[in-house]
């Protein structure tokens, strides 16, 4: 297999890795988020729990293309529970898209420093986890706005509040479908780019 070969496969492999991983995290995060009796603790073993799964099946694909190890998964979530925690600071400070973007470069940090120790330039990692982020999010919140509106009908006063609710609710979880396939896509695509470029700056270690 030829090296532009592999490297779309180790792309497309990416994509549905974190639109599957995604998804998990979303359902997931759902159920332990929205149960009552939430505490620092709880929050906190939550994220964690959420970030190893986030994390695990991306560990999975790096590692049979680079010399990466296990720590990848300990560094990632704590990078995401750093990141989710200074959320609240950044958006304090600076609008949603660039917030967004600080947010995802803050977990790309915790990363940088494993992916530092095989491959060239590998801070360029922190400005594609950024934008990926950053984009992502954007374009998920246009294309929520759009399909709404899409698949939304007049509510009548025929069907009466059950009705009006219903639809509602069906607007709400269809658009929200649209709205993770595509933002987790364009994260993985250029997250994958980013990680593809890397893997051809490898160190060379001399003894």
């Amino acid at each position: 297999m030829s090296n532009v070969a592999i490297a779309w496969k180790f792309w497309i492999l990416w994509v549905l890795v974190c639109f599957g991983s995604g998804f998990g995290c979303f359902i997931l995060g759902l159920l332990i988020f929205t149960s009552r009796n939430q505490n620092s603790l709880s929050l906190f073993v939550g994220l964690s729990i959420v970030g190893i799964l986030w994390v695990t099946p991306q560990y999975l694909l790096l590692k049979n293309y680079t010399p990466i190890n296990g720590i990848w998964v300990l560094v990632t979530a704590a990078g995401m529970i750093a990141s989710l925690y200074v959320a609240q600071f950044v958006f304090a400070v600076l609008d949603r898209n660039l917030g967004w973007a600080v947010i995802g470069a803050v977990a790309a940090i915790f990363q940088y420093f494993v992916l530092r120790q095989h491959f060239l330039l590998s801070s360029a990692w922190i400005l594609a986890s950024g934008a990926g982020v950053a984009v992502s999010v954007a374009t998920g919140e246009i294309v929520f706005r759009v399909v709404s509106k899409a698949i939304e009908s007049p509510v009548t006063g025929s069907g009466g509040g059950l009705s009006a609710l219903a639809e509602a609710t069906s607007v709400l979880i269809y658009s929200s479908l649209v709205t993770g396939v595509v933002a987790l896509a364009i994260y993985g695509a250029i997250t994958g780019g980013a990680l593809i470029w890397l893997l051809r700056t490898p160190k060379i270690t001399i003894i």
